[in-house]
């Protein structure tokens, strides 16, 4: 930081910071096993694709799967 004429202080970036690197370990999680169910199969295909999402998008994936699996387990009984 260095303060300018009129006393501001104005900053200037720094080049040789450090960088991490991440380096791939190879690890895939496992699948995640079907439900059997398709609408609670693609709630939850909806939930890991959310993350992706920006914020205020990911409220709506949320939404739509809270409402899939609310329907879902409310006719639980009615599905052998």
């Amino acid at each position: 930081m260095n303060p300018d004429a009129t006393g501001t202080a104005s900053f200037e970036p720094v080049d040789d910071a450090p960088t991490a690197e991440i380096e791939p370990t190879g690890y895939e999680p496992p699948a995640r096993p079907r439900t059997g169910h398709p609408k609670v199969d693609a709630a939850l295909e909806t939930l890991e694709q959310a993350a992706a999402l920006p914020p205020i998008e990911q409220i709506g994936a949320y939404d739509a799967a809270l409402g899939t699996l609310q329907e879902a387990l409310s006719t639980i009984d009615e599905n052998p």
